[in-house]
C-alpha cells in the first residue's frame, strides 16, 4: 500500500520504558511522515522519571519499510543527553514500531530505553 502526503503518527498504542533512576510516567511521542518525499521531517518523544523529563527530537528518511532516524537533540532535566532511535512500519503503513536508548552525556549511567507502537 502506498500513501501520499504527510501523516502524523501520535497515538501511542503500546510502550515499555525503563529508566535507571526510577519509575517512568507520561510517555508521549509523535512522528511526522512525509510520504511524498520519503522523509521523517520531525518527531519527538518525552517522559518523566524521578530526576526530571527526558526529551528527544529526531528526524530521518524512509528506507523501504525501515525508518533511518537520528536524534537531533536530547536532554534529561537540565542535562544534555544522546542516544539512538529505530523504527519500522508494521501492518502495512498503519503502525510504526520501534525503540530507543538515551543516556546523559556527562553521566552515561543515567539512562533510559524503551519500545513503542504508534498509529496516526
Amino acid at each position: 500500500a502506498e500513501r501520499t502526503g504527510t501523516l502524523d503518527y501520535n497515538n501511542v498504542t503500546q510502550s515499555s520504558i525503563v529508566s535507571s533512576v526510577g519509575a517512568v510516567s507520561d510517555f508521549s511521542m509523535n512522528m511526522v511522515i512525509d510520504f511524498d518525499n520519503a522523509a521523517v521531517p520531525g518527531g519527538s518523544l518525552s517522559f518523566s522519571d524521578s530526576e526530571g523529563e527526558w526529551f528527544a527530537a529526531y528526524s530521518g528518511l524512509i528506507n523501504i519499510d525501515q525508518l533511518d532516524l537520528g536524534i537531533n537533540f536530547a536532554s534529561h532535566g537540565d542535562n544534555k543527553a544522546q542516544g539512538i532511535i529505530f523504527a519500522s512500519f508494521a501492518n502495512g503503513l498503519d503502525e510504526i514500531i520501534g525503540g530507543f536508548n538515551l543516556q546523559e552525556i556527562n553521566t552515561p549511567s543515567v539512562n533510559a530505553d524503551g519500545s513503542f507502537n504508534i498509529r496516526p
